[in-house]
């Protein structure tokens, strides 16, 4: 078997892996366990011996080139919490505040392991799929989207995990940059802001898919940038509690001036639809996988 894992491998020769993230991007390589240290924000140190990792051969992380490597967060038992809470017994809770998108060099995210320091936190129940107990994607249970005050008129099913096959529902993921709707919920999200910016031409934009883009050269000081709220069950069942995308969330600016796109891509079904990590800079966010919740609150990350 594997350390710090459940898992193991069959044969005598090197054990090949193959993983697809919730965006679709994959990779695929050899599996194996080193020696890791990390760097703690007091500048101390400390060794966990081993770690399992893939040694990636073959990635499609498509329009990010150079990227060293990704740190699974997921609920499998190869995850980086997964491992650590197993290996120094912490608490099997870990936290993170993400610097924006166009964050300066001077700023970094931070990431911690165990009890948050702060309790002034919103949360809403991980669900697991039931259909699919093999998935390690952090569900939740979305009730509705608004844009700005207007709750937008998607049918009730939409966020839900399909009974049948287990595809579809609506996750956090800290390592998909954009927000993945399928076509019903984002040509909604999308005609609301093109209801907005009737002033504003829509142009092609510069990242690639089916993200859209506004000319904005012409907003004033009185231009109105609306929040996107994800309506999400609350822990106690009672009213809903709103994931709020700000304005830095919902737009990214080009290369190209006077230009934002939407965070928002549509994909095909049958999902998962994502909340990205653009989604969830400024947002102090806690996995907390004792109680199977996720809570947030929004803050600026530096």
């Amino acid at each position: 078997g594997f350390p710090n894992s459940d898992s193991s491998c069959v044969g005598t020769g090197p054990c090949d892996y193959i993983y697809e993230y919730g965006d679709g991007t994959t990779t695929s390589g050899i599996v194996a366990y080193e020696t890791f240290t990390f760097t703690a924000l007091d500048g101390s140190s400390f060794v966990v011996e081993p770690i399992t990792f893939g040694c990636g051969q073959n990635e499609s992380l498509n329009g990010f080139p150079g990227i060293d490597g990704l740190v699974g967060l997921a609920q499998g038992s190869f995850s980086l919490p997964s491992q650590l809470s197993s290996a120094l017994g912490f608490t099997d809770i870990f936290s993170y505040c993400l610097i924006p998108f166009e964050g300066t060099a001077a700023n970094y995210s931070t990431f911690y392991f165990g009890v948050p320091e702060t309790n002034i936190l919103t949360y809403t129940p991980i669900y697991r799929n039931l259909v699919n107990p093999l998935a390690t994607f952090y569900y939740v249970e979305v009730t509705g989207i608004s844009v700005g005050d207007v709750l937008l008129n998607i049918p009730a099913d939409f966020f839900s995990i399909s009974a049948t096959d287990g595809s579809g529902g609506i996750i956090f993921d800290s390592g998909t940059t954009l927000n993945l709707l399928i076509d019903v919920g984002y040509d909604a999200v999308l005609q609301s802001h093109k209801n907005s910016f009737q002033n504003f031409k829509s142009i092609n934009n510069s990242y690639g898919g089916s993200t859209v883009c506004f000319d904005v050269s012409s907003a004033t000081a009185s231009t109105i940038y609306p929040n996107i709220v994800f309506h999400l069950q609350s822990v106690s069942g009672g009213e809903p509690v709103d994931f709020v995308l700000y304005p830095e969330n919902v737009f990214l600016p080009p290369p190209e001036t006077d230009v934002l796109c939407l965070t928002i891509m549509s994909i095909n079904s049958p999902g998962p639809m994502i909340i990205g990590n653009t989604a969830q800079a400024d947002h102090e966010m806690v996995f907390d996988r004792v109680n199977n919740q996720i809570g947030w609150a929004s803050t600026t990350c530096t």
